[in-house]
C-alpha cells in the first residue's frame, strides 16, 4: 500500500464517513501526508470538523483548486460501492503515519527516546 494511495483513501474514507474523522484526528496532523494536496484537504476538514461544518464534497468544493475536487470525486467514485470500516481507517492512518522518517519525529521523543534513536544510528554505523 504506497503512501499517497493511502492518503487518499484515508480522506475518501473520512469523507464518505464522517464519524472517522475523529479517529484520523486523534492521530495525525497535516505533516503526516507526503503530498501537497492530501495535506491541504486534510487541514481543510480538520478546520471545518472543529467549527461543526460539513465537510462532503460539496462543501469542499468552494475552498479547494478544481484538480483537487476533481481528484476526490473520483476516488469516491472508485469507492462508492466498498464497505469502509473503522479497521480500514486504522490501516490507513498506520500506513502513513510509518511513512513519517524517524528522524522528522525525533522533536516529538523524550530524552531518553531520543538517546536510544541516537544509539541506534550510531549502531548502524559502525
Amino acid at each position: 500500500l504506497g503512501v499517497a494511495f493511502a492518503e487518499q483513501q484515508l480522506i475518501g474514507a473520512v469523507i464518505k464517513r464522517p464519524e472517522f474523522f475523529s479517529l484520523a484526528a486523534q492521530s495525525l496532523k497535516e505533516e503526516n501526508f507526503f503530498t501537497d494536496d492530501m495535506r491541504s484537504v486534510f487541514s481543510l476538514i480538520r478546520r471545518r470538523y472543529e467549527h461543526g461544518e460539513p465537510f462532503d464534497l460539496a462543501a469542499l468544493s468552494g475552498e479547494l483548486p478544481p484538480e483537487t475536487i476533481s481528484l476526490l470525486g473520483r476516488i469516491l467514485a472508485q469507492n462508492y460501492e466498498l464497505a469502509i470500516g473503522e479497521q480500514d481507517v486504522r490501516m490507513y492512518i498506520e500506513r502513513i503515519i510509518g511513512s513519517v522518517p524517524e528522524s522528522t519525529r525525533a522533536a516529538e521523543k523524550s530524552p531518553d527516546e531520543l538517546a536510544a534513536y541516537l544509539q541506534t544510528l550510531k549502531e548502524k554505523k559502525s
